[in-house]
């Protein structure tokens, strides 16, 4: 086997090996080639070696890895929850000063019939909207309900 060393040092930085491969093997490898960006057959082998030594070496690191990743995510996760939770939470105090507000306003003119009725409606339009519904479409909604 031959031994290929830095001239300065004498440290071996590459040493000549015989491998087998079959002949398709080495066709399809011969072929891919000018696709890997390499100049030779040999550079093509080393660096599959290269990339199939690290594919089996992050596998083994995914199992290390994994936990930390997850606690990552995880924590990400809590986060996005927690901002999603005080959002909703300023939502429904908003929407609680609005119904008081109109309750008080209106509450005499609704009756238990009207209110459940409305309430359908408003179910109704909310799914058929996918929750993209505005004032404007409240009045607009109310005007022609008044008719």
């Amino acid at each position: 086997m031959g031994l290929v060393s830095n001239k300065e040092d004498g440290d071996i930085l590459k040493k000549n090996i015989g491998i087998y491969l079959d002949k398709e093997l080495l066709s399809q490898a011969d072929a891919c080639i000018e696709k890997a960006n390499c100049r030779t057959r040999n550079e093509f082998i080393a660096n599959a070696v290269r990339f199939y030594v690290t594919h089996l070496n992050a596998k083994a690191n995914t199992e290390l890895l994994t936990p930390a990743f997850e606690s990552v995510v995880a924590g990400a996760v809590k986060d996005s929850e927690n901002k999603i939770v005080r959002l909703i939470f300023k939502l429904a105090v908003e929407v609680s000063m609005m119904l008081n507000v109109i309750s008080y306003h209106f509450g005499n003119d609704i009756d238990e019939i009207k209110l459940t009725e409305l309430r359908k409606n408003c179910v109704d339009i909310v799914a058929k909207t996918n929750g993209r519904f505005t004032f404007e479409d409240a009045y607009k909604f109310q005007i022609t309900n008044d008719n």
